[in-house]
């Protein structure tokens, strides 16, 4: 009879054999050296957002030098809040406009952590709509006459050229701000186009009262090259970007509003009425912005300065 004990022995031996050395690393080729983790990458995700939305932000990297995987990982968001261990996606949303320092930090299958990776710049600016305070029309037909109190107002080549005057409490805001973003939103009602033709956004830098602006007080304006807006004849609202002309008039301290106009290069009728004050149509300007040192554009594509034309 064979020895039950012997036999025991070499199957434990056979079994202890075949486990492979990728299964188990520790038995067969333990790693030497101390165990470090790298830090994890610069997270990833947007660098621009607004108060109280929620913004993913992604981590990656980290290498074990056990070669043990990288499972979780933890967020600071930059204010004074940190995320839970977790995966590698995570949201967060802020209630201040500043701008926050994020950072992430891993941690591998044995518990170990990594420091803190270097962080990105995540930005909150304000948002608010701001609807015209004043808005009139005045036209080259009737150069003593102002149309203050209309329901409309008119931009064009109409028998006339038409130009319409728009005004909005810029003044409520901090005399250093940095603007991202400014649109200007219209409501097309009629439009006299024959064919597409564009209307000009300008800064106003004379003083102007709706109810005392007429042709004879020459309104003086700048205007970019590129900011226009394209009119096809179709009815409803309309939005013009005014970044860079809102910005230059918070750097140059002008305060008397913006001028929509045509180009003088259209010679034959071409119109649009968009709805005013009084229509219950105000236009309205969508500003996005944060207090800080000095104007700093978001970096829209413009053109240079040019004078407007009121000829």
């Amino acid at each position: 009879m064979k020895n039950p004990v012997l036999f025991i022995v070499l199957a434990a031996l056979i079994a202890l054999s075949s486990i492979s050395c990728e299964e188990e690393q520790n038995i067969c080729n333990p790693p030497s050296g101390p165990h470090l983790i790298n830090p994890p990458y610069p997270p990833a995700g947007p660098t621009d957002g607004y108060k109280f939305e929620q913004y993913t932000f992604t981590a990656s990297g980290g290498l074990c030098s056990h070669g043990h995987s990288i499972t979780l990982y933890r967020f600071d968001w930059g204010d004074s809040s940190f995320s839970d261990w977790g995966e590698a996606s995570q949201a967060h949303e802020y209630d201040s406009t500043i701008v926050y320092q994020i950072r992430t930090v891993c941690q591998c299958s044995e518990g170990l952590i990594s420091d803190w990776s270097a962080p990105i710049e995540f930005t909150i600016w304000h948002q608010d709509t701001l609807y015209a305070s004043s808005d009139a029309y005045i036209s080259d037909m009737n150069p003593g006459s102002n149309y203050g109190g209309s329901d409309t107002l008119i931009v064009g080549l109409m028998g006339g050229r038409f130009w319409t005057a728009l005004n909005f409490p810029f003044n409520t805001f901090l005399p250093d701000i940095q603007i991202y973003d400014a649109s200007l939103h219209l409501r097309a009602i009629s439009s006299g186009a024959g064919t597409p033709f564009e209307v000009r956004v300008g800064m106003l830098t004379t003083e102007w009262e709706e109810n005392l602006v007429n042709w004879n007080q020459y309104i003086d304006g700048w205007y970019f090259a590129y900011h226009t807006l394209w009119i096809s004849g179709a009815a409803g609202w309309m939005e013009l970007n005014c970044e860079m002309e809102i910005s230059e008039m918070f750097n140059q301290g002008w305060d008397e509003g913006l001028l929509l106009f045509t180009s003088y290069d259209i010679t034959t009728t071409h119109y649009q009425f968009f709805g005013s004050r009084e229509s219950g149509n105000a236009p309205y300007l969508v500003l996005s912005w944060r207090p800080g040192e000095g104007l700093v554009s978001g970096g829209k594509e413009g053109g240079a300065l040019k004078p407007v034309e009121l000829k």
